[in-house]
């Protein structure tokens, strides 16, 4: 029988090794093993050393069989790694099954959602993700890999607990968010794309890594900024997607299929799992956009419409006392209003716009305070009679900064147009009662 020499032994002992095969003396079995299987086809073929070890490469199957081997290997003597991917197992169907159905009861306005989505959200984040963990470093102990896997570990930790808090309005979300996008964009993409490059089979090339670690850095950042209501989130989505899905991806597809004659597996998987992302992300936009066209921008334009009356109904009321003795007092009344109006910033006054400085609130709490105390001095039986309640800005938006934690652009237009009708319905009441005491 034909023996290999000390390079073909090595060769094959370092391919073995790039598998990153770790578990005590499974290695050199391995590569023994495999030594002996070259043997046994250059003897039986008659061939050279790498025609015959490319035949024994194709007979063991895919790369990853060697990895398989030792999963299988671990799973059968170690307990602990045996409880550990169980619990992975157990802990990542578990979580997804109630994070996919608490989704839907959240959809559905239907009891029972926010329970179910804490459930979901603290077994993914503090089991599933853990245990994880535990199993790929048993399994590889590469340290090429620690920064992958680390950052990885922290960047879905923090956006399932930050989408959590998000949904339940919970303060903390967007800084949770924040890290989590921070720890994706800065660690987690170039590791991936470093281990990409330095892996043993590149067919697709390089390029097509850089590109879709670019890619999916840009849709991260947009997914950032939109969350946190900052400027070129759309810019970064829009190109983000396009680069994604109009150039990485069908030039992966490409690359990977272009001498197989059979449609790989991974190929299949990576195409159900981006219409599995895009396809429902579009359906609850639709859904959304339905909801606000049947209702909501329905009662925005009514409110609008309460607006422009009163507001035509106040400045009537100005023009007829304009040459009477009350003309100073009630002008004095609506420039305190105004005051009060101005502190609206105009991107919050039709909804779809940004979000303006967050100190806005502060500057419109104090004017209403002013105005309130204005109307307290001068006007006390229309304080009693509870037109006060109204100049209160705690009835209609949250305190502190609650309400970019907890509401919407969309609800915070709103409140703002309800509060302005009601400020100018204090205003109307004000001016009559001074107009008609004199």
């Amino acid at each position: 029988m034909p023996e290999l020499s000390l390079r073909e032994i090595d060769i094959i002992c370092r391919d073995v090794q790039g598998q990153d095969i770790t578990f005590s003396h499974l290695c050199d079995e391995l590569a023994d093993h495999i030594c002996c299987d070259v043997e046994h086809e250059m003897q039986r073929g008659g061939t050279t050393f790498a025609e015959a070890y490319a035949a024994v490469r194709r007979r063991m199957g895919s790369q990853r069989r060697l990895r398989e081997i030792q999963e299988e290997t671990l799973y059968a003597v170690d307990t602990k790694y045996r409880k550990m991917k169980t619990t992975m197992k157990v802990a990542g169907i578990a979580g997804t099954i109630l994070f996919g159905f608490a989704s839907m009861f959240k959809i559905m306005h239907w009891p029972m959602a926010g329970v179910l989505m804490t459930l979901g959200a603290f077994t993914l984040a503090f089991v599933f993700l853990p245990a994880a963990l535990a199993v790929l470093w048993k399994e590889s102990r590469s340290r090429r890999r620690i920064l992958l896997l680390i950052s990885a570990f922290f960047a879905a930790m923090f956006f399932i607990v930050g989408i959590l808090f998000k949904v339940q309005h919970w303060p903390g979300s967007s800084v949770l968010i924040t890290l989590g996008a921070v720890v994706a964009i800065l660690l987690l993409i170039p590791s991936l794309l470093q281990n990409s490059l330095v892996s043993g089979e590149r067919r697709a090339g390089k390029m097509v890594y850089v590109v879709g670690a670019l890619a999916l850095v840009l849709c991260l950042a947009g997914f950032l900024f939109k969350i946190m209501h900052w400027p070129l989130a759309g810019f970064f989505i829009t190109f983000g997607l396009l680069a994604l899905f109009g150039v990485a991806f069908p030039w992966y597809i490409i690359a990977t299929s272009r001498n197989d004659t059979f449609v790989r597996a991974e190929n299949i998987f990576l195409v159900i799992g981006s219409l599995a992302i895009l396809i429902p992300a579009a359906l609850v936009t639709a859904n959304i956009s339905r909801s606000y066209d049947a209702a909501y921008y329905r009662n925005i334009a009514s409110e609008m419409v309460i607006n422009q009356y009163l507001a035509g109904t106040n400045a009537r009321l100005l023009a007829a006392a304009g040459d009477s003795a009350t003309a100073d007092r009630l002008n004095e009344i609506h420039r305190m209003a105004l005051k009060v109006y101005e502190q609206v910033p105009a991107s919050l006054a039709n909804p779809g716009g940004e979000y303006p400085p967050s100190q806005w609130r502060t500057g419109l709490g104090n004017a209403l305070s002013a105005y309130r105390d204005f109307l307290t001095v001068n006007y006390p039986d229309l304080i009693a009679r509870g037109f006060g309640d109204i100049l209160n800005t705690d009835r209609w938006l949250p305190a502190g900064g609650e309400f970019t934690e907890g509401m919407s652009h969309e609800a915070v237009s709103h409140a703002l147009l309800v509060m302005k009708n009601g400020l100018l319905r204090t205003e109307n009441e004000i001016l009559k009662v001074v107009a008609e005491a004199n």
